[in-house]
């Protein structure tokens, strides 16, 4: 039961924390540049982008922590974590298109 969870929040982080992280690099790396006029508009989103991706890499470190003890815990969780970021991709592709 234990590693059915493990896989289940893999796959939901994959998924979830792959569009987390993108909006956290869309808020960082705003599209406008210095001295235009939306820039001052988008720069305030440069702090919220970068807690952003900070608290995705704190997740991420804090699930590798836990489950640091047991390697069949990390490798499940990675190999759901890799289904849910190419389900995200896929999406992706399919909204896109």
């Amino acid at each position: 039961m234990k590693k059915f969870i493990i896989a289940f929040l893999g796959f939901l982080h994959g998924i979830f924390g792959s569009w987390w992280g993108l909006l956290g690099v869309a808020f960082t790396f705003p599209d406008s540049s210095p001295g235009s006029k939306d820039y001052e508009e988008d720069q305030l989103g440069i702090p919220i982008g970068v807690m952003m991706l900070l608290s995705y890499i704190a997740v991420m470190a804090f699930s590798y922590y836990k489950m640091r003890k047991n390697k069949s815990y990390i490798i499940i969780f990675l190999v759901s974590l890799a289904i849910g970021m190419a389900t995200f991709i896929f999406s992706l592709y399919f909204l896109w298109d």
